[in-house]
């Protein structure tokens, strides 16, 4: 089964669960599956740490680090894949 994400939201943090973390990535859509081969994301050349795949592997959920540039798109796949361009481009959450 392929992934795809339909649509991801970037929500600044207020208190991050690590310091580094600023803003989290929450991706919808589906096919995200638990192997030994990670899932990796990135928001332009910017990686999304933290990654936590869904239970119902519905999406992800993910940490930024920094703030990427507006229009960055979201990119995604596993490790030894290439990546989904998502086609969704971040907007820097109004704080």
């Amino acid at each position: 089964m392929s992934i795809s994400v339909d649509s991801a939201t970037f929500e600044p943090l207020a208190e991050p669960p690590v310091p580094d973390w600023i803003i989290r990535v929450t991706a919808k859509g589906g096919g995200f599956e638990f192997r030994a081969d990670p899932l990796v994301a990135r928001v332009g050349d910017l990686p999304v740490e933290g990654l936590l795949i869904d239970d119902d592997g519905a999406g992800f959920l993910g940490y930024l680090s920094s703030v990427p540039p507006d229009g960055a798109h979201l990119f995604v796949g596993y490790a030894s894949d290439p990546e989904l361009d998502t086609d969704i481009a971040f907007e820097a959450p109004i704080v």
